[in-house]
């Protein structure tokens, strides 16, 4: 989503970003539960679903190109505070924000995922892959241990 460029996000990748939702997952100030989307998508007639991710589509399309009205900011980047009690006493807050800002959320964050894999996968191990980091790991384990008695031999690690 590149500034001055239209979201294309359909149907299809709103239902995956609402599959995507952990069971149980809280609602937030507005009390729509994911959930309640969840059911709709695994229960719910082919119409509804129809209207529903055209719909949603059309909403996270707007509000990825920054067209939501100004107006209704506090609402939709609004949270649920909770307080739990952590380990020394003391409160943790925990917000919790709408749903549908965590869907917008979510598919934002599945496209930029998807592009980064496009962009990192030539230069960087590890990105876009199940447990890729992981594997890269035990390789370079092996690796250095195969290769502990050759002195020609250097490992580099950069970190920032």
């Amino acid at each position: 989503m590149s500034p001055g460029t239209e979201s294309d996000v359909d149907e299809e990748m709103v239902e995956d970003s609402i599959r995507r939702f952990k069971n149980g997952s809280s609602a937030g100030p507005s009390g729509l539960y994911p959930g309640i989307l969840k059911l709709i998508y695994t229960e719910g007639s082919r119409m509804a679903k129809d209207k529903l991710g055209v719909a949603l589509a059309r909403y996270v399309n707007t509000c990825l190109d920054g067209k939501l009205n100004n107006g209704f900011a506090p609402f939709f980047a609004g949270a649920r505070l909770t307080g739990l009690a952590n380990t020394n006493g003391g409160i943790r807050p925990i917000a919790v924000g709408t749903t549908l800002r965590r869907l917008v959320a979510k598919v934002a964050a599945r496209q930029v995922y998807l592009q980064a894999g496009e962009y990192f996968v030539p230069r960087q191990l590890g990105i876009c892959q199940s447990a890729g980091s992981e594997a890269t790991i035990h390789a370079v384990r092996i690796v250095t241990e195969n290769k502990k008695d050759d002195p020609s031999y250097i490992a580099y690690q950069v970190d920032s």
